[in-house]
Order: C-alpha cells, then sequence, then structure tokens
C-alpha cells in the first residue's frame, strides 16, 4: 500500500506532461485536411528507406515532382507504381521505347 502512495505523486506530477509526450508535431506543410499528407507525413516523411525498390521510388518520385507539388505526385502515387512495375528497376530499366511512347500517349 505504500508503494502506491509513493508513486502517486509521480504519477499526478508527470501526467500534466503526458500530451506533449505522445501528441505529433506535423511540418506546417502537412498541417491539412488532406489525409494522404498527413500519413505520408506521419509514417513516411524522414523515414530511413532500405529496400532498393523503396529508394528507387523514392528517387524517381522526387524527379517527377519537379515543377509540380508533393501532394499532385502522392495522390498518384499508384498510378506510377502500377506503370512502373512497383518500381522494380530491372522492369524499368528492360522497357522499350514503345512501352514508354505508350506511358506518354496514355491519359
Amino acid at each position: 500500500m505504500s508503494l502506491i502512495f509513493n508513486v502517486l505523486p509521480f504519477v499526478f506530477l508527470f501526467s500534466s506532461y503526458y500530451n506533449v509526450w505522445v501528441e505529433k508535431t506535423r511540418c506546417a506543410w502537412a498541417e491539412t485536411a488532406d489525409l494522404k499528407m498527413v500519413a505520408y507525413h506521419d509514417t513516411e516523411y524522414g523515414v530511413r528507406r532500405e529496400g532498393l525498390n523503396e529508394c528507387f521510388e523514392v528517387v524517381c518520385l522526387e524527379a517527377f515532382q519537379a515543377g509540380l507539388s508533393w501532394r499532385t505526385i502522392l495522390h498518384k502515387r499508384e498510378a506510377f507504381r502500377e506503370v512502373f512495375f512497383g518500381f522494380e528497376p530491372a522492369r524499368v530499366a528492360a522497357m522499350t521505347d514503345d512501352d514508354v511512347l505508350r506511358l506518354c500517349e496514355a491519359d
């Protein structure tokens, strides 16, 4: 019983700081109603990529982003994954000129 009385003051002391510990702090660009942007910020932004496909995807998406907003790229990411074979470098490297022309003509 005395253990509870010894620990209880610390619980109250630190409970006021609890919200500071668990709340996420977001960058200004992620403070938006766009759930894809928020999810990207909270789960991917600043996270180290380990796999070859993941790294290749980031490099490709950054290249596509030139002149566009990241929001635009993020909303089209699934389409990019589909046409670039899940960003498998060997499969993308094996694309022919006809494949590239087909993609350029697609909507």
